[in-house]
């Protein structure tokens, strides 16, 4: 696309994602064109410029990450951690990259973080309106007003079952909530049909204006044709269910310093023997989906810039055996992920999951970014850390954005028949 300030402006068909971005760049050059005149937005408006929306998202970011921390760990003795898990969070590398860049990262992270951070003080009404400005920075952010609409939804049922938050946190198991809720829908059914049709009264009463959210981009998907405003042809959607596993290896990666230590090996060995029914059925499920549904898009074997080529061809696919080496440590992840995720009541971790699967599934593409968002809720609702625990977390992605910085600007390489240098990038 032409620049998004240019008078003669026309859309690149390859573009693939919503307008947001561009809006919010040309939003603050607005009040020069009614002083002055078309022309001199579009001289104003720089390269520079653009990506100073970015930054400028950026320092948003921080404020909401900080903001959410407060509201979700906040006590008298940690208000050291919760600087700190904010300030580690905005620097998260694959989203940090990116601020300095024009894409769409920055702006779709501040609004998904803003509509949880609604959802938190149950603002619904604020959390569904940003929630839809999100979905203009990217359609996929549909799934995040969802996952609001559950998480609400959740804390309905819980009120229903009469269990305060303090039971829940304090850590009512999974397996009670889950025999509880389905022992009083079945009384329910039995004995007082008219408890249950409340608590459906209930449900819509709270999650009214994510439906109408929901509504909105079902509508503009029929009009659309399809989720992709752009180059279909590239982004074909499929059941690519190995999508979970990289995401988990994402997480356990950025986050070795919370989910790797001798007590969690030991206490997943442990949960592995205890349960031998879920162990066998992630296994299973695992091999199916790793044999049967692995989809590697050609831009992914072929676009040497991207780390994430990197990943495929030195670890995925170095060879045929390699992708079921590693479902023991998609395991491990997955089980300490959900372990670590105590405090959440077992309605939250389900939208959680559930969101995640439903919006990096479909993606042909491995793209790391596509992670952002649900790495960060992840992050954010997991224990936390001591201060200096945080710190070498700190330092961890200090040393990944310089180096991944380092390599952009000084390592450039050529391409054959192409005359511009490339460059690395996530």
């Amino acid at each position: 696309m032409k620049s998004p300030c240019s008078a003669n402006m026309q859309w690149d068909p390859m573009i693939t994602t919503l307008p947001g971005l561009y809006i919010a760049s040309l939003l603050p050059l607005y009040p020069i064109g009614f002083i002055f005149s078309k022309e001199d937005i579009a001289s104003s408006c720089t390269p520079l410029l653009l990506r100073s929306t970015n930054i400028l998202f950026s320092v948003g970011n921080l404020y909401l990450l900080y903001l959410t921390t407060y509201k979700l760990h906040y006590n008298k003795k940690n208000g050291g951690s919760v600087v700190l898990t904010a300030l580690t969070l905005a620097t998260f590398p694959v989203l940090y990259f990116f601020t300095w860049l024009y894409y769409t990262d920055a702006g779709s992270t501040f609004f998904s973080l803003l509509t949880y951070l609604c959802v938190l003080h149950k603002r619904h009404r604020s959390a569904a309106v940003c929630g839809l400005v999100a979905i203009l920075f990217r359609q996929t952010n549909v799934v995040w007003v969802m996952f609001g609409a559950g998480v609400t939804a959740g804390q309905v049922i819980l009120k229903w079952l009469q269990l305060k938050k303090k039971e829940v946190e304090a850590g009512l198991s999974d397996e009670l909530i889950f025999s509880k809720t389905l022992s009083l829908i079945s009384q329910s059914l039995r004995y007082n049909p008219k408890l249950l049709v409340d608590l459906v009264f209930q449900i819509f009463k709270a999650v009214w204006c994510y439906a109408v959210v929901g509504l909105i981009f079902g509508l503009f998907v029929l009009i659309n044709k399809g989720i992709v405003v752009g180059d279909r042809s590239n982004h074909e959607p499929c059941l690519n269910f190995p999508q979970i596993y990289y995401f988990i290896t994402i997480c356990a990666f950025f986050s070795f310093m919370h989910m790797v230590s001798i007590l969690k090996v030991c206490n997943f060995i442990t949960f592995s023997v205890r349960h031998p029914i879920v162990t066998v059925t992630f296994f299973l499920f695992a091999v199916i989906f790793v044999s049967k549904f692995m989809y590697i898009h050609v831009y992914n074997l072929s676009d040497n810039r991207h780390y994430n080529f990197y990943f495929l061809s030195k670890i995925i696919t170095r060879h045929e055996y390699a992708k079921f080496l590693l479902i023991p440590a998609y395991y491990y992840g997955f089980v300490v992920m959900w372990n670590l995720l105590q405090k959440r009541d077992l309605f939250w971790k389900l939208s959680y999951f559930i969101c995640t699967v439903a919006c990096i599934v479909p993606q042909r593409m491995i793209e790391f970014r596509y992670f952002i968002f649900p790495y960060l809720l992840f992050r954010l609702n997991i224990p936390m850390a001591s201060v200096k625990l945080l710190l070498a977390e700190l330092a961890f992605y200090f040393s990944i954005n310089a180096l991944t910085v380092y390599a952009y600007a000084y390592k450039p390489f050529p391409w054959p028949n192409t005359p511009l240098p490339q460059r690395f990038m996530w």
